[in-house]
């Protein structure tokens, strides 16, 4: 049996199962905020709940569904991801925010409006139709996009490539930003006090990141399983920074959350996977490596130096495709170690921070530190 039929059987199966939930009104002032990257306080959803805990305390019920053992959201009830209670109360929420694709198999409600955030930011990798086209993945992308109202979008070139490919109308799109990006417009010193008191780092120490996207074994995407999850010379990172960019430097390694939390034995290196907020991390470091991840969107908008590790991008780039070239990055691309040492040997902040201003320019930025704003007058809104 086709795999992809019977996962859009049971999406359309579910749709109509749920309408049982029916039978319970709409509740005016319940809000849903759903990550599901994963059903944990953080992302977009979480700086949404934080800015409606500031600024309209009490005002709303928000429903923030999170999994066992994970930190849950302030003021908010949680429930299990995909329980009874679970459906309950999205389906009585006025306003459901996501900030993925998992609201297809909802049968949204004439009262009820879906809010998507999402979950990368600029334009890089290629998705949906773009990268899977067959006649049920574009039924499932459909679904997706005909049950949801607005598509937060983080400047003109998501709007332009992205959302058309997962099947989206531009003109769902509002040019906002990311929720989760807000935290860069903001001079927030008592976060970076969190993140080293937590990471056991000294005050005087700086933090480079290295934060990898997803691989998987099964991907058909640049050898994948010759992809291995850390080959970056960290010493020889940490060395460089420091004779370059002056100052004492920890390397710092954050996996992808479908990966999982792994140990790093005998190496010299701060574990930031089980750190919940990628954001903060973010925040807190003065220095990224990273391959294809949109991390890079959100670290650029700090004008800190964020550097590209990746061994396969050429093979990468013509197997999946970027939707903005890597040869119109911004960011100093690296295929070896050697090359990755010499590009911050070389790094230089002024030409730096003028190519990712020309990038913002050129993709056409929407990030202003506002988002949040924005979300709350979405639900404030007579129209939501």
């Amino acid at each position: 049996m086709n795999k992809e039929w019977l996962h859009l059987a049971i999406k359309r199966a579910l749709h109509a199962v749920l309408h049982v939930y029916w039978v319970f009104p709409v509740r005016k002032n319940r809000i849903a905020l759903i990550n599901e990257q994963g059903f944990t306080y953080n992302d977009s959803l979480k700086y949404i709940n934080e800015y409606l805990r500031e600024k309209c305390p009490g005002k709303y019920e928000v429903i923030y569904p999170v999994k066992a053992g994970t930190e849950t959201a302030p003021d908010a009830v949680a429930v299990k991801p995909m329980s009874v209670k679970y459906f309950y109360y999205v389906l009585t929420s006025r306003v459901i925010f996501t900030n993925c694709g998992g609201v297809s198999y909802l049968p949204k409600r004439r009262k009820q409006k879906i809010i998507n955030t999402w979950h990368g930011g600029g334009a890089y990798k290629k998705v949906g139709i773009d990268v899977w086209d067959t006649k049920y993945s574009r039924a499932e992308d459909k679904m997706n996009a005909s049950n949801t109202d607005i598509l937060f979008a983080s400047c003109g070139a998501f709007t332009k490539y992205e959302a058309p490919a997962m099947m989206f109308d531009p003109k769902q799109c509002i040019p906002a930003g990311l929720p989760r990006n807000d935290i860069f417009f903001k001079e927030r010193p008592e976060i970076r006090e969190k993140v080293y008191r937590t990471l056991g780092l000294k005050e005087d120490e700086k933090l480079v990141l290295y934060a990898p996207t997803y691989r998987s074994d099964t991907s058909s995407f640049a050898n994948s399983k010759e992809a291995r999850l850390i080959d970056v010379d960290y010493e020889k990172v940490t060395e460089t920074l420091s004779r370059t960019l002056g100052g004492s430097w920890k390397f710092g390694i954050r996996l992808h959350p479908r990966i999982g939390v792994k140990e790093f034995p005998g190496m010299d290196v701060v574990n930031c996977t089980r750190y919940p907020d990628m954001q903060e991390l973010l925040y807190a470091c003065s220095a990224v490596i990273t391959d294809y991840s949109s991390l890079m969107w959100d670290f650029s908008l700090t004008m800190r130096p964020c550097f590209i590790y990746a061994p396969d991008i050429d093979q990468y780039e013509a197997e999946r495709g970027f939707y903005v070239p890597t040869s119109q990055w911004p960011f100093p691309i690296a295929r070896s170690n050697e090359e990755l040492v010499r590009q911050m040997e070389t790094f230089s902040d002024e030409e730096y921070r003028e190519r990712v201003k020309k990038h913002h320019a050129a993709l056409d930025s929407y990030d202003t530190g506002k988002a949040c704003e924005t979300a709350v007058s979405l639900i404030e809104s007579k129209q939501a």
